[in-house]
């Protein structure tokens, strides 16, 4: 990773009105201070948080980045900004045979503002119902979830953390899945090193936990330790039952 200025991104922002859909094209520049630059962004959706309904970023004009650790088999279009890396929802195959859960979710949720509701997931050890209906939410991904998820997981998703500043851009596949209801990451076991894994961990659900009431409905199916459950958000409800 080099220390060059960061690049410029195009910025799409959907602004709703009561007539029609006005769409605007705005330009970000990103020198040096990213967490300046995203803070802006921030307090411009808290200041209208009744028309601006998201923000992406485009990449089609970046400069070609390398993959570490892994393959991308396919990926999105736009990406979600967090504070130091831009992540794409995609498939990807990380590096390895032998891959363990970590930077659980809870490890980075301390002091998180978040309602009863969600808490009680969190108390519960269930808190991948919401991480399922916030991905989908923020990535448009309902339909990138892996259909074959992980032994005594809820959940999978795969993406890429892509670095935003530097003279040789890289990027790293992960996955969000969990183990029994407990949100994690897995990275490949050769890389990149613990200190990068926590940076990205920390980004994503830092990320995740900004806007933690930014929800999608959903309805899926798991099995868990040989049992058949049936859980997702219905009428803004979370649920997990046995099938």
């Amino acid at each position: 990773m080099g220390n060059g200025q960061c690049i410029t991104f195009k910025t799409v922002v959907e602004v709703v009105n009561e007539n029609n859909n006005i769409v605007f094209l705005l330009t970000l520049f990103r020198h040096t201070a990213p967490n300046q630059l995203a803070l802006r962004e921030r307090n411009a959706m808290r200041l209208q948080p009744s028309i601006i309904s998201r923000i992406t970023k485009s990449i089609s004009d970046r400069p070609d980045y390398k993959v570490q650790f892994g393959k991308v088999v396919s990926r999105a279009e736009d990406v979600v900004v967090g504070q130091l890396y831009d992540f794409a929802v995609g498939q990807v195959k990380l590096k390895g045979k032998k891959f363990t859960r970590d930077f659980r979710l809870m490890d980075f949720a301390v002091g998180a503002m978040i309602t009863d509701d969600i808490a009680k997931l969190f108390d519960d050890n269930m808190d991948a119902l919401w991480v399922n209906a916030r991905i989908m939410h923020d990535f448009k991904a309902q339909d990138l979830a892996v259909s074959k998820k992980l032994k005594s997981s809820l959940m999978e998703f795969h993406f890429l953390a892509i670095e935003r500043c530097g003279d040789e851009l890289e990027a790293f596949p992960f996955v969000v899945t969990d183990y029994n209801g407990q949100s994690a990451l897995i990275f490949s076991p050769y890389g990149p090193s613990q200190a990068t894994q926590r940076k990205i961990s920390s980004d994503f659900w830092h990320l995740m936990l900004e806007n933690p009431a930014n929800l999608f409905d959903y309805d899926s199916s798991a099995d868990l330790d040989g049992v058949s459950v049936h859980f997702g958000r219905r009428s803004s409800q979370f649920y997990y039952e046995d099938v």
